[in-house]
């Protein structure tokens, strides 16, 4: 279970009353902690995991069939032409692909620009080390060291990690090549495949996927959905838990995808302003209905008046789906405060405005504290260290199916305790399942299939199972990824039906031995605690709320108030993964519930910021005190 929802709050009188401070002392005690989204912070209780797992978010059914569309394309392109390494493609694509046309444009194409300057420094590298098994294995080592180090510190980040990936594997395999020329012929390939991989992810985008302006007026949509479901049902815990999510989302990616929108120069700037205004004005909207489900009075609202608002929650949220923007819509005449709110902004949903928001601070390859600070620097050198054990392995052992143990260094590699071990766990089940899958196929139903659309088929309503998962909750999105790479490493080793049930085993023990390594490399030298984050955190969310309460415009509160609910999202996760880690970094009984206490109180003042705007010092007398409690945090 969840924390409670941000905007969840203790029962109010209708009409603008003014939040008290003392309430923020006795939050701790009060009953929200027992409300249905409270959570204990363990990562993924059963109950919450099957939720994840079937939860039917807005475009996820969409997305994962645009992703399983576009995979089997890449497949039947390698099956097709018989191009080497062809299991790599639909790999990348299921890794990368997003949602919207404009971000899979550009992601493809710097994933070819990328690779391909990759692919020249593997040829300087063999030119440097060919014939030289310990020169090839400390110019892989250097490279591996710089492109982990580039992955920490710079916006690169995943691709990075690929690059690197890569460009590690192929020096790897230069010893099975007997012939120079082959060399040659496999840096060419390795460039024919990320072309393809580039050109599919272009293609396939611009033919099937869908604007971002489009998917953003379907999460205004969802929204508002949501809210007419919490005004029909208030006390449905499941609704309770959506709006939650949506809340603790923000508007930063529905933002972002407005800014997608305005690279494809197809919209008028008047359309994108009103889809902005929508995007601000439905978050408030969900935040204020889910606090007042929460409320007596609202629960004393005339239940003809709730069903009347919410039908027209509907019929905008129609329109949105329809990728038609919505007129203002008249005065309803509720006699209910809480209604009257609603039935305000409602009528201003996506009303033009000349009001601009703050600008975000521009982004530099290299992030802050780059060459300042020495995590990453340390972080290189706990992936290189893991890589170098797992190739020591990988090579004594002369086991080529265990290649999966150099893989697992990259790809688990992240930069604190908790969020490695989080990984992990998703790799293992993940893996696990791949490969199960991938046996039974082998052992009962390739041996009847009579050509390649058969196995492409099968592979296809594997990508669509994986891809579903990959698509949902980024708590278990990595799992998805897994499932498919492993049946993708275990069916599509060659050009012909796989028979040989080693090798989804060698598959498996290769991930059990670089997660182990991993394990040991990133908890046993320089260990970092994703606790060491919280105080930042939290010192976050104080400034935060503090720039809340001083916002002029209700546009400028909204968007102020859904940064804070985007930190205690992020705050949350942290907190998470600190719970994940070895017992001497996990916090305390006394600092959990410290940190619950002040997750809470930042919610509640942050619903206090929406639903009484009207009291500066009160909520400035609010924000003082829970500056004063995270001053008590440990820096």
């Amino acid at each position: 279970m969840a924390p409670t929802t941000p905007m969840a709050g203790t029962a109010t009188p209708a009409g603008p009353t003014p939040p008290q401070t003392a309430r923020l002392k006795e939050r701790d005690e009060s009953p929200v902690l027992l409300q249905p989204g409270s959570r204990e912070y363990t990562y993924l209780p059963w109950k919450r995991l099957w939720a994840l797992l079937w939860a039917p978010a807005p475009g996820r059914m969409g997305h994962t069939i645009r992703l399983t569309v576009t995979s089997i394309v890449a497949i039947m392109i390698g099956e097709i032409w018989h191009i080497p390494a062809s299991e790599l493609t639909p790999i990348i694509i299921l890794a990368l692909w997003a949602p919207d046309r404009v971000t899979n444009v550009i992601i493809g194409t710097s994933v070819f620009c990328l690779f391909s300057v990759m692919l020249v420094l593997v040829y300087v590298a063999v030119l440097l080390s060919i014939n030289n098994y310990f020169l090839t294995l400390f110019v892989n080592l250097v490279f591996t060291f710089i492109f982990f180090y580039l992955g920490s510190a710079t916006k690169l980040g995943l691709l990075s990690i690929m690059s690197g990936l890569s460009f590690c594997f192929f020096l790897l395999m230069l010893d099975q090549v007997p012939i120079s020329d082959l060399i040659s012929r496999a840096l060419l390939y390795s460039w024919l495949e990320t072309a393809i991989t580039g050109a599919t992810m272009v293609a396939m985008a611009l033919l099937i996927a869908p604007s971002p302006l489009q998917l953003t007026l379907g999460q205004i949509s969802a929204r508002l959905k949501t809210c007419a479901g919490l005004l029909r049902a208030p006390e449905d815990p499941t609704l309770q838990e959506k709006a939650r999510d949506f809340l603790l989302v923000g508007v930063t990616p529905m933002l972002t995808g407005l800014g997608m929108a305005k690279l494809e120069k197809l919209w008028r700037p008047i359309v994108l302003n009103r889809a902005r205004q929508g995007v601000l004005n439905s978050f408030a909207l969900l935040a204020l209905t889910t606090r007042f489900a929460r409320e007596e009075s609202f629960h004393d609202a005339p239940l003809d008046e709730r069903l009347r608002c919410a039908g027209i929650f509907e019929t905008l949220a129609d329109l949105l789906d329809r990728n038609a923007l919505p007129d203002p819509v008249p005065e309803a005449g509720f006699h209910s405060p809480d209604l009257q709110k609603l039935n305000a902004l409602l009528q201003v949903l996506c009303a033009p405005s000349s009001e601009t928001l703050p600008s975000p601070p521009k982004s530099r390859f290299f992030l802050p504290g780059a060459f300042e600070t020495p995590n990453h620097i340390r972080f290189a050198i706990k992936g290189t260290l893991s890589v170098l054990l797992s190739i020591l392995i990988y090579k004594g052992l002369n086991w080529n199916g265990i290649h999966t143990c150099v893989i697992t260094c990259f790809v688990v590699a992240l930069p604190t305790m908790g969020e490695i071990i989080a990984k992990q766990r998703l790799r293992i089940i993940g893996a696990v399942i791949g490969c199960t899958l991938a046996g039974l196929a082998t052992a009962f139903l390739i041996p009847h299939f009579i050509n390649v659309a058969q196995l492409i088929l099968m592979l296809g309503l594997g990508i669509l199972a994986g891809g579903w998962i990959k698509c949902g909750n980024e708590r278990i999105a990595y799992a998805g990824l897994q499932i498919v790479l492993a049946s993708y490493l275990s069916d599509l080793t060659a050009f012909k039906p796989p028979t040989d049930l080693s090798v989804p085993l060698d598959r498996v023990i290769g991930i059990l031995i670089g997660l182990a390594i991993t394990y040991v490399a990133f908890t046993r030298f320089w260990p970092q605690s994703a606790g060491q984050k919280l105080p930042g955190l939290f010192r976050k969310l104080q400034t935060q709320l503090h720039a809340a309460t001083l916002a002029p415009t209700p546009l400028l509160r909204y968007a102020a108030t859904a940064k804070v609910t985007e930190t205690i999202s992020s705050t949350e996760r942290t907190l998470e993964y600190n719970m994940l880690e070895p017992v001497p970094y996990c916090p305390t009984p006394s600092q959990l519930r410290t940190y619950r206490t002040l997750l809470l109180q930042a919610g509640e003042l942050a619903g206090d910021i929406l639903i009484a705007p009207d009291y500066p010092a009160e909520l400035g007398a609010a924000a003082a005190l829970f500056e004063r409690l995270t001053d008590g945090l440990a820096p």
